[in-house]
């Protein structure tokens, strides 16, 4: 019988989690699997023999051999719960045989099945236990090798039964998948109705508040445990199918004895455990035949330990789902005990109609009952003498003794395949397609740089160089997209999601036994990310994504035989691809009869030869000519139609303006304004709407939640009435301003300029986009924990503290230091300790949620954000983090480490200091917890006045005012320089503000910006700034001459107020200041908070002349969206990725990222905190524009310029 502990073992793992980045991450408990001999006695002299079944850090099961009553007996008397024992077994440990005794107390009794828990002192035999788990599996493991590779045919195997044994698989998977949904919905209603019942039944008032908290507790936890289960499930079947990606990595010794486990779970691994031996006799026939057909699909020994649906996989995968998310123990058992009801007692049905799949598929392997089915531990098992006076000792693997001849050389890699000469033509990539290739080798040059050495400077990432591939190499691949291109079922999906062409692909060609070069792989990548890119575009119809879907295997084909298939507009197969795009199913008559012929045509015909394609692109290119021409009619019939009845209706209007009738007035609607965020909101959403124009695209959102993309056929004169139309140019839909207006600020209607483009182009500029936010997310997240970086960590800091300052909104931050960790390092080193953390990291995370943040932010101190919470619901927060760290301690060797935690908490207000000052808050109370002894919580809460700290009199409006009036503010400016050799050599300067203190410096005006902020006032001192800037240009025209512009920063409060815009083009009419020579800065985040505001006023200010940079570039989410729905003509990539590009090589990939795209877009990239000639030299190597910083110039006076 298989088991699994219910420790949280650091690397001994097999299945694997996927962290938010898709990076793979061991599963949180290891099985421990063995069968020794043992005996049991209540005095130390008599024993009873048993057999030790499993163990864990806490306890075992154990077997007794007198198993002819009804209960366990031993030494002639029956065993209860709570009954002490001795418990002696000997260890077989390469050849050294080793006896112990350990005290056990007894925690479960099944049958003759029994659990105990270790009492008192056993370090020795777990970490003897730990040795032998590690030398049978690695005996196991070697087996499971030379039984792959024996399966293995001599040649490839063919891709047609690699490609139907994938097919099959994931037919399976979906199989069980719905099983479980279907399960798990009445599993918690089975697990609430037991608490009831057992509340009924409890004996005291504690017991039944107990069990209603449990009932709570059930719901609380019901979809964290649903959404880990299935996922947990779903990864362990990809590890099946691809072994090689789930190997445990080579391990060091003290790393693999490591387990954190949690002190109130060893009773869920027995109820674990006790359910699977009381189901596993019923269903071990049909789990074999199921395990013999995996063997069969997967070339791969498939038994009970790595069998992702057996039974007991599945029950300890459960039994993880459900740890660690704050559930008690009573709830814990409930859901336990309702898995057995309600998963375990159907798994027979489920075996069985996978079974009946596989053998309707034509799996039918030779069933070779009772050979696989015997471990490696139990081969050759030799019987006890005696078994009643005491242990005997149990025969191991041999290890120096593996079996056939040695697997060295028997393998080859990409490196190892010959290159030789070749003909074929050297590839040529586009603009955008080179970008995406670079993109894609900077992933690959981080994951294989890992993380920086300290004080080092990181190499310059690759650029994509496409080498020639072998004609070998290029014959064999092509072979196998010949196969799998005319596959019905290939390039199917179980769902709406991505295609994933690159993974499937891999894996078939692995599954085949071919090798495909660095080269190919780049080029599935791009064209796999292409395909998923036009998957995910909502402007395509579910029609023609299936049909794409068809063709992805021809259009990989096309780019691995004709690299011009990226570079040419005019290609025939991206021509195929975009007027299929162009082509809506529900108005092309016959769409189903034009298109699916031609798509089989270019399956079925497609070798080498492109014109394949271009006679099917006559067929799709007659379509799409008919549907514009019945769009067209039928649009110009709706807009005569309207033109005549706006005629009418003017002149109703001018008879009633002559009968003096009383005309309507239109008026803001108090209830839309109001949602809209104030009259001024309000009435830049009208402008935005006005701004639509015939011909314009707009996605709009469906009741179903699909978007439609719907064009605006006819807009009235007094621009209150627009009218929208399906592909068909039928009337889709009429709105008024105010409801477009309405529509838009509720993002279920979207002007898309994208839409517009072909569906390639608009593929490959969602895939570039999707890359660079992979690329950032790297960059802002820990590469050991997973949790964010401190520099991110401070990022979301000073937006929440902006938040609090201007919409008078708490929230609180509070950090943990994890104490008992140094102890665990300096006994088992630092690799135990790293994974130690990343354990402790899942957990905060778990907790936390979508209700804030987690970092790591110090070597064992994590940062937590807890947004809109109170200072109570903050202390609430960090107790329960401190008492799951207390439920868990840390077991190496099988001594026990406790671990504590104390924090340090802080209520982020109106009043709050900055980042910097903040965090020092935070950690102070840090240091005063570890003073008082730790594992505590301290509070800070003291904040000082910002404006006091200057030396000045005052927070409030009334300061801000005064020292505008008072020559107390001092404008500054920075050189920024461009890099390029051709081109304007003029340099630019950003203006900066500095504050006039008593002592006759001009410093940073942080603190003065906060006040500012708080007071409402930040548009008034923007303002001043633009008052002062334009007349220092017009009396200084020489000096404005020689510079190519100047920078002003804007507050999003200006740019959401129409007064700043109308003021400063007060200013250009009273200065005369060249529009050219002003360029206004806006922050990333002021775009993103109202993109229709400051769309509003860039569009105003550049119909001018004046140029627009966005600031602090690079880190959102969708920060490419901004740049494609705002005209500015900067990016300015954010200083902070910048100045670590020299030692960090996530930045540096950022940076490149923003400058690729940012260049495809067709704007200027200026990177900020360039510090010294070193990081100059790195970014003019990336080909950034423009450069700003203390290596170029520190900032000075405007006036001394």
């Amino acid at each position: 019988m298989s088991s699994k502990s219910s420790e949280l073992n650091v690397s001994q793992v097999t299945a694997q989690d996927t962290r938010p980045d898709g990076r793979p991450e061991r599963r949180a408990h290891r099985r421990h699997t063995l069968d020794l001999v043992g005996g049991l006695s209540r005095d130390g002299k008599l024993f009873s023999g048993c057999r030790v079944r499993d163990f864990c850090p806490d306890g075992m099961m154990l077997a007794l051999s007198d198993n002819s009553g009804e209960e366990p007996v031993v030494g002639g008397k029956a065993v209860t719960e709570g009954q002490s024992f001795f418990l002696q077994f000997t260890t077989n440990l390469n050849g050294e045989q080793k006896e112990h005794l350990a005290r056990v107390r007894v925690a479960r009794v099944s049958s003759n099945i029994i659990g105990v828990s270790f009492d008192g002192e056993n370090a020795e035999a777990v970490w003897q236990l730990r040795q032998v788990t590690r030398q049978l599996k690695d005996g196991l493991r070697k087996n499971r090798d030379r039984d792959r590779r024996a399966r293995a045919p001599s040649a490839p195997m063919a891709v047609e039964q690699a490609l139907n044994a994938g097919q099959m698989l994931e037919v399976a998977k979906e199989q069980v998948e719905k099983f479980l949904i279907a399960c798990l919905g009445s599993l918690f209603k089975e697990a609430e109705g037991r608490l009831v019942a057992s509340t009924n039944e409890a004996g005291s008032n504690t017991n039944q508040t107990d069990h209603l908290d449990a009932m709570r507790e059930v719901q609380d936890v019901k979809l964290a445990v649903e959404t880990a289960y299935l996922e947990a499930v779903g990864r362990g079947f990809d590890a099946m199918v691809n072994p090689d990606s789930a190997r445990e990595p080579e391990e060091s010794p003290g790393e693999q004895e490591l387990a954190l486990v949690d002190t109130s779970s060893f009773d869920d691994w027995l109820t674990a455990k006790n359910i699977i031996s009381a189901a596993e006799g019923d269903l071990k026939k049909v789990q074999y035949e199921l395990e013999q057909k995996l063997t069969h699909l997967v070339r791969s020994p498939i038994d009970e330990d790595n069998n992702p649906i057996g039974l007991a996989q599945l029950c300890l995968t459960f039994h993880d789902a459900i740890q660690g998310l704050g559930a008690s123990g009573v709830a814990r058992r409930a859901i336990l005990e309702a898995f057995e009801q309600a998963i375990v007692k159907q798994l027979g049905k489920l075996y069985g109609d996978v079974n009946a799949m596989f053998t309707n598929g034509g799996v039918l392997p030779t069933i070779e009952r009772g050979k696989h089915v015997i471990k490696s531990s139990e081969a050759k098992r030799k019987k006890p003498k005696d078994q009643s006076t005491g242990p005997q000792s149990e025969p191991q693997p041999d290890e120096a003794n593996p079996g056939p001849e040695s697997d060295h050389g028997l393998e080859s890699s990409a490196e190892n395949v010959s290159r030789m000469p070749t003909m074929l033509p050297p590839l040529k990539l586009g603009t955008a397609f080179r970008a995406a290739g670079n993109l894609l080798a900077m992933q690959r040059d981080i994951e294989a740089e890992g993380a920086p050495v300290p004080g080092g400077i990181v190499q310059g990432l690759s650029s994509w160089t496409p080498a020639q591939p072998t004609l070998e190499q290029q014959k064999d691949l092509l072979d196998s997209l010949s196969i799998l291109q005319r596959s019905p079922r290939f390039a199917q999906s179980c769902d709406d999601g991505p295609l994933e062409l690159s993974q499937k692909l891999t894996s078939t060609w692995r599954s085949a036994g071919l090798e495909a070069s660095p080269d190919h792989h780049m080029m599935l990548d791009i064209v796999s990310n292409l395909i998923d890119a036009i998957m995910d575009d909502p402007f395509v119809s579910d029609e023609v994504k299936l049909r794409v879907r068809r063709l992805a295997v021809p259009i990989l084909k096309v780019a691995f035989q004709d690299p011009s298939f990226f570079q040419d507009q005019m290609h025939p197969a991206r021509q195929v691809l975009d007027n299929l795009g162009r082509l809506d199913p529900d108005s092309t008559e016959g769409f189903t009869d034009i298109v699916d012929p031609v798509v089989s045509r270019i399956v079925d015909d497609y070798v080498d030869d492109p014109s394949v394609f271009a006679s099917a692109l006559s067929s799709l290119k007659l379509a799409v000519s008919k549907q514009r021409r019945i769009f067209q009619e039928n649009m110009e019939q709706l807009v005569s139609e309207r033109e005549k009845q706006q005629e009418f209706i003017k002149a109703r209007q001018k008879d009633s303006e002559r009968s003096g009738e009383p005309q309507p007035v239109d008026s803001p609607n108090p209830a839309q304004a109001h949602e809209a965020g104030g009259n001024g909101e309000w009435e830049s959403w009208l402008n935005e709407a006005r701004r639509c124009k015939p011909g314009d695209v707009l996605s709009i959102q469906q009741q179903e939640g699909r978007r439609k993309k719907l064009s605006l056929a006819w807009v009235s004169e007094d621009k209150g009435t627009f009218v929208l139309v399906d592909s068909l140019g039928k009337k889709a839909m009429s709105l008024t301003t105010q409801e477009l207006a309405m529509h838009m600020k509720r993002g279920s209607a979207v002007a898309e300029d994208i839409a517009n483009m072909a569906l390639t182009d608009r593929g490959t500029y969602r895939m570039l986009r999707s890359l660079h936010e992979k690329l950032a997310r790297k960059a802002s997240h820990d590469q050991l924990t997973d949790l964010l970086t401190r520099k991110e960590f401070e990022g979301r800091l000073d937006e929440l503290i902006t938040d609090s300052v201007r919409s008078a909104s708490c929230h609180v931050m509070y950090a943990l230091d994890v104490e008992g960790l140094q102890g665990i390092v300096k006994k088992a080193g630092k690799e135990v300790g790293a994974q130690l953390l990343k354990k402790l990291a899942r957990l905060l995370e778990k907790q936390v949620a979508h209700r804030g943040a987690v970092a790591r932010i110090g070597v064992n101190r994590f940062g937590i954000l807890l947004n809109n919470a109170s200072l109570d619901e903050g202390r609430e927060s960090a107790e329960r983090q401190r008492g799951i760290i207390a439920k868990a301690r840390c077991m190496w060797k099988g001594e026990a480490f406790p671990l504590t935690a104390s924090a340090g908490l802080l209520e982020i207000t109106d009043m709050s200091e900055g980042v910097d000052a903040t965090i020092k808050a935070v950690e102070s109370a840090l240091d005063r917890a570890a003073k008082a002894g730790g594992d505590r919580i301290e509070l800070t809460g003291t904040v000082h006045d910002p404006i006091k700290a200057q030396g000045l009199w005052g927070a409030g409006k009334t300061t801000v005012l005064d020292m505008l009036n008072m020559d107390s503010l001092k404008l500054r400016c920075q050189r920024v320089i461009p890099l390029a050799e051709e081109g304007n050599g003029s340099p630019q300067y950003e203006i900066l503000l500095g504050v006039l203190k008593e002592d006759g410096l001009v410093t940073v005006p942080s603190d003065f910006i906060r006040a500012a902020e708080r007071s409402h006032e930040m548009q008034r001192v923007d303002r001043w700034v633009i008052k002062s800037v334009f007349n220092w240009i017009s009396e200084n025209q020489k000096k404005v001459e020689a510079a190519d512009g100047f920078s002003i920063n804007l507050s999003s409060n200006s740019l959401s107020d129409d007064g700043v815009l109308e003021f400063v083009l007060l200013q250009f009419s009273e200065t005369m200041v060249p529009p050219a020579k002003i360029i206004f800065e806006f922050p990333e985040s002021a775009a993103a908070a109202n993109v229709s505001l400051t769309t509003d006023f860039v569009t105003t200010l550049k119909s001018y002349g004046c140029r627009f940079a966005i600031d602090d570039f690079g880190m959102a989410d969708k920060s490419f969206s901004y740049l494609n729905s705002l005209p500015v003509d900067y990016v300015k990539i954010d200083g902070k990725l910048v100045a670590d590009i020299l030692a960090s090589p996530k930045d540096l990939a950022v940076v490149r990222s923003i400058n690729e795209i940012g260049h495809l877009l067709g704007k200027k990239t200026i990177a900020e905190f360039v510090e010294n000639d070193e990081i100059l030299a790195r970014i003019r190597d990336l080909g950034v524009d423009y450069a700003q910083g203390y290596g170029i110039e520190k900032p000075r006076l405007l006036e001394s310029l």
